[in-house]
Order: structure tokens, then C-alpha cells, then sequence
């Protein structure tokens, strides 16, 4: 998928998928009750637009 002219092309599905482990990734607790932090994730992408487009813009609707 590409928006407009821009010359770089973004997956919704991958990003959802990404949104979804991402997710379950911060719900997890180990038995001593720690947890990871949004400060502890990166996300390493070929291009700037396939993680500025659709993931961040998931990750803050499913924080609400």
C-alpha cells in the first residue's frame, strides 16, 4: 500500500500483526511481577513510513 505519490510502500496487515504481539508482549508479567515497558521495545523497519504510518498510529487507538 502506498499514500498518494510517496515513493514508500507500508503493509496494514504486518503492522496489525506487529500491533498485536506488541501488545502481548507489554501484557506479559513474569511470577515476580515484571513486566516490559514501551521504553524496553524498538522496532527496526526498512523504511521510517512503515512504522510512523499505520503502527504508531494503532499503538495509541489501542491504548484509549
Amino acid at each position: 500500500m502506498r499514500d498518494g505519490e510517496a515513493p514508500s510502500y507500508y503493509n496494514p496487515v504486518e503492522a496489525s500483526t506487529l500491533v498485536k504481539l506488541l501488545q502481548g508482549l507489554l501484557s506479559y508479567k513474569t511470577a515476580g511481577g515484571q513486566g516490559v515497558s514501551v521504553q524496553d521495545i524498538g522496532v527496526i523497519a526498512t523504511y521510517r513510513n512503515q512504522v510512523s504510518k499505520e503502527l504508531v498510529h494503532q499503538l495509541c487507538e489501542a491504548d484509549d
